[in-house]
């Protein structure tokens, strides 16, 4: 039952261009879904990206935006929502919506891949 339901969760964001990330504060850890990775053109195998690494995927233009989202999701349970654009490792620009929140332990961060206009 556990492959079927992962399978089925794995399928449904594929389709809905829907990841997520957590980072646990305590354990220094990040941790992406597999369309997460998808979403950024990042391969799997090299792992989540470090903070430094992932911020040189932000548009310059939104940098600033999504680092105050993140701070202040790590000072606060405060969640934000917001839209900034990316370059994926392939070159491909998009827009991601992202909503950050936090609960004790961790920082949530879930990536929609917005539709092409």
């Amino acid at each position: 039952m556990l492959t079927y339901t992962t399978g089925l969760f794995e399928r449904t964001q594929e389709i809905s261009r829907t990841g997520g990330w957590e980072y646990d504060v305590a354990a220094d850890r990040h941790t992406w879904t597999d369309e997460v990775f998808r979403i950024f053109g990042r391969d799997p195998v090299a792992g989540p990206p470090s903070p430094s690494e992932l911020l040189a995927y932000v548009h310059p233009d939104d940098s600033q935006a999504a680092l105050a989202a993140y701070r202040g999701a790590l000072g606060s349970d405060k969640r934000a929502e917001l839209d900034v654009r990316i370059r994926a490792s392939d070159g491909t620009q998009r827009t991601v919506h992202l909503i950050v929140s936090r609960d004790p332990r961790r920082i949530r961060v879930v990536p929609r891949a917005r539709p092409r206009m």
